[in-house]
């Protein structure tokens, strides 16, 4: 499913499982985890049964990633440490007594050995990527060594099928793991190979359940809805592939079991054994990954360290970094330039909004003709020179008189008048004084007539409080 979706992810998880067992030299085959007690990563201890399995899913799946995403890093970085997991697959892969894979399954399995020659097919291709020309011809030639000695072990007596254990001529298996020659596009296992082993799946799909054919002889009525998905994607009839994926889809679409999607199930019933959900339902993406074009792997020369891992240098891996480095320098950049250009709008705009305010606060609170201009005495004359208040009625005294402010006078010119400065009073008066020095005509004469119009207001309110209050008559 990643290798479709983003290849970069199945590196990110292929990771922490190198890392880990990088340093575990006196182990000579991969483990199937980082450990089982989340969130604490002790390292896994690693099943010595599961040696080929294990050591065999390593090697495809590291090969797998370098293909897609055409990332070489991993490697290159641990490169011994994928040699030494491609030893012991050379001397167990073959006669892998004692051996079990994830199903369970524990005599000859003629299935797990291919994968782990398949395994030790992907270590030269993982050489060779990586300029290691002489271990690439070695594993590669212990690869076609491995895979002829399995097929005589593995082809019934009649030439017509693949047994599931070395011979038992009454055993079968689906045989999954040839889906990883196809996925990593070795052509590694011959086509007439491929093209027997689909003959034979397809006799017994003639006779099978709705929901499929089991895993393997051994299995008894257990099916696996990813080794089936598998089996479809690398089987040479279509007919065959349709009908092996016929069934994953009768499986999941039987409403009469409950729970969600199941990796095993009974193919008689369809009713659940476990895998709920499981991570291996990613093979339902097989035939979907094997439409991923190949990427050239990038190399890097290969030097061993302390620990005996290897580790790129040079070659394209660096120029990637280099790359990866400018290019987020740039963003870093451009994030900053953008944040300074809306720093300096922002503090444009609070500049502004603060004009506008104090424009706004004063306006309203000066209708006098005083703070917006200097006034000659004879154009406007306070009838009451020893009181100068800012509305009509309001101050001491209450009398007629201050209900005027100023009277008009009859010259239409302004000028300053001698003594608005002592009268204003406050700083924000003069302040405002020195900045309206200019004004227009038209705007003295709007501001008097607001100042008329707040008069009268004024006097009237003066006057509802002196009329006696409405009688009302019974």
């Amino acid at each position: 499913m990643f290798l479709y979706l983003n290849a970069s992810i199945g590196g990110a998880l292929l990771q922490p499982l190198l890392e880990t067992q990088a340093n575990l030299t006196g182990r000579s085959f991969a483990a199937s985890d980082i450990g089982n007690l989340y969130p604490v990563a002790s390292g896994s201890d690693a099943d010595p049964t599961k040696g080929v399995e294990q050591s065999g899913n390593m090697l495809i799946m590291e090969l797998a990633y370098a293909r897609i995403s055409g990332d070489g890093a991993l490697l290159s970085q641990y490169y011994n440490t994928t040699k030494r997991w491609a030893d012991y697959l050379v001397s167990t892969a073959l006669n892998s007594t004692n051996q079990s894979n994830e199903d369970g399954d524990t005599t000859d399995l003629a299935n797990t050995a291919l994968k782990g020659i398949i395994g030790v097919k992907a270590m030269a291709e993982i050489a060779h990527a990586l300029g290691q020309d002489s271990d690439a011809t070695q594993y590669g030639n212990q690869a076609s060594s491995l895979l002829s000695s399995w097929l005589s072990l593995a082809t019934s007596s009649g030439g017509s099928r693949l047994l599931g254990s070395y011979g038992d001529q009454q055993s079968w298996s689906l045989m999954y793991n040839l889906f990883s020659d196809k996925l990593l596009g070795l052509n590694f296992v011959g086509q007439s190979v491929i093209d027997m082993q689909t003959q034979y799946l397809s006799t017994r799909l003639a006779t099978a359940p709705e929901f499929g054919l089991p895993i393997d002889s051994e299995s008894g009525t257990i099916g696996n809805a990813a080794w089936t998905m598998f089996t479809s994607a690398f089987v040479s009839d279509d007919n065959v592939r349709n009908n092996l994926i016929q069934s994953i889809y009768n499986h999941a679409n039987f409403n009469l079991s409950a729970g969600v999607f199941p990796e095993t199930y009974n193919t008689t019933d369809n009713s659940i054994k476990n895998g709920g959900a499981s991570p291996a339902l990613g093979a339902m993406f097989a035939h979907l990954a094997l439409t991923v074009s190949n990427q050239t792997i990038s190399r890097g020369s290969v030097s061993a360290n302390g620990n005996g891992n290897g580790v790129a240098k040079g070659g394209s891996g660096s120029g990637a970094i280099v790359g990866g480095a400018i290019g987020g320098l740039t963003i870093v950049g451009i994030i900053v330039a953008m944040f300074v250009v809306f720093l300096r709008k922002r503090r444009m705009r609070k500049t502004e909004e603060a004009d506008m305010s104090e424009i706004a606060e004063h306006v309203p609170h000066h209708p006098t003709l005083t703070p917006y201009g200097q006034h000659r005495s004879s154009d406007y004359a306070p009838t009451n020179p020893d009181r100068i208040v800012g509305f009509a009625g309001i101050g001491a005294g209450g009398n007629e008189s201050a209900g005027r402010m100023y009277e008009p006078a009859q010259s239409e010119s302004l000028a300053a008048s001698s003594n608005v400065g002592s009268q204003a009073g406050s700083a924000s008066s003069r302040d405002l004084l020195s900045r309206r020095e200019s004004m227009s005509t038209t705007d003295v004469v709007g501001l008097r007539t607001e100042v008329e119009n707040l008069r009268r207001v004024v006097q009237d309110i003066r006057a509802e409080r002196l009329e006696p209050p409405p009688e009302y008559a019974e």
